[in-house]
């Protein structure tokens, strides 16, 4: 398999990933609070895993390469967070929760940054600058319930990683675009 070949799969793996995270975040979909807890800590760890391909296959930008490993070790804390919580520790789970986001928000943004540095597909980079966001908001919402504004800080859980599905979605599809003009 070639490294730009794994780098697309990852992508699409990753595409999957924040599907179904961003579906258990949304309690109104299914009404089963340990259903869609499951559904993150296996959309997150799929996101991670997709992530983790894309660093690997990564041999031409160190920012990207780098970007990567920091998302997938951000979705890696984020499945752990719900897992936490389905444990019942909600101060834990939503700490660990604030950090994994941070986490996927930089890796986004320095990934970014080294697609610009190889002239990649402008839907990727605007993809990861859109994922970025869905993760900074849903870390606000964290931010925001551990402040004891939990209706706000719900409603910015469900809406960044919906807005990480957009960003993903983008970057799926640009990098999709570079594989076919490069094969």
């Amino acid at each position: 398999m070639t490294n730009q070949l794994m780098q697309l799969i990852g992508q699409w793996v990753s595409w999957i990933g924040v599907t179904l995270a961003a579906i258990g975040h949304t309690e109104r979909l299914t009404g089963n609070r340990v259903l869609n807890n499951k559904l993150r800590i296996i959309g997150r760890g799929i996101q991670g895993t997709g992530n983790a391909l894309q660093a690997v296959g990564e041999k031409e930008e160190t920012f990207v390469e780098v970007g990567n490993w920091i998302q997938a070790t951000g979705a890696a804390a984020t499945s752990v967070a719900a897992g936490v919580q389905l444990q019942g520790e909600e101060l834990e789970s939503k700490q660990i929760e604030l950090i994994g986001s941070s986490l996927q928000a930089l890796g986004a943004n320095i990934s970014a940054i080294g697609k610009q540095n190889i002239g990649a597909h402008t839907l990727r980079i605007a993809g990861n600058i859109i994922q970025s966001i869905g993760n900074i908001l849903q870390s606000i919402g964290v931010v925001f319930i551990l402040a004891s504004k939990e209706e706000e800080g719900e409603q910015l859980r469900v809406i960044g990683p919906w807005i990480q599905v957009l960003g993903i979605t983008l970057q799926s599809i640009g990098a999709t675009i570079d594989y076919e003009t490069s094969v």
